[in-house]
């Protein structure tokens, strides 16, 4: 009781209107409180789960996009056209990258199709569950209760989810 009198008490900052007012006894208020706030609201697990299905997302999504990619231009077009990147990137980097392209150009184009729609549903998939991560973890941070119906929740995911995708794609081409 008499620790939270002291928190409140007149000189801790309280009152100060910018945070240059803020005075260190404050400060450690500020900080002590932020990391009750972290440890109550598992604000690390939080945000380990949102990067790991950012990164669940990536790799799909990449592939998808090199797909398409390698859908465009002929296995000599290709080589050519990354020769510029091959001398940016490390040597193994950039040989392994023009040999990903290269073996996806030769595919057959059928099957090459089947692996970009598959490439795209799982990056869609793994968008759509790390945007409600996202949204879980945003409502977790300002202390909200989600409100919205199942059906609500995954339509706004989807969508976050699809926008994200179209970004990333248009962003790339």
């Amino acid at each position: 009781m008499t620790k939270q009198r002291s928190n409140t008490a007149p000189g801790r900052g309280r009152d100060a209107a910018n945070p240059g007012e803020i005075p260190p006894s404050g400060w450690r208020d500020v900080l002590a409180r932020v990391r009750r706030r972290v440890a109550d609201d598992n604000l690390s697990i939080t945000a380990a789960g949102v990067a790991f299905y950012a990164l669940i997302a990536a790799f799909p999504g990449l592939l998808s996009l090199f797909g398409l990619y390698a859908l465009a231009f002929d296995r000599q077009q290709i080589a050519a056209q990354f020769a510029f990147l091959e001398q940016q990137l490390q040597p193994q980097a950039g040989q392994l990258l023009v040999a990903l392209l290269q073996g996806l150009a030769s595919v057959d184009r059928p099957q090459l199709g089947l692996g970009i729609v598959g490439g795209l549903l799982v990056t869609l998939w793994g968008t759509s569950v790390g945007s409600r991560a996202l949204v879980r973890a945003l409502n977790v941070a300002y202390g909200e209760k989600e409100r919205r119906s199942l059906v609500v929740r995954t339509l706004v995911a989807v969508a976050l989810a699809a926008l994200v995708v179209l970004a990333t794609f248009c962003i790339a081409s």
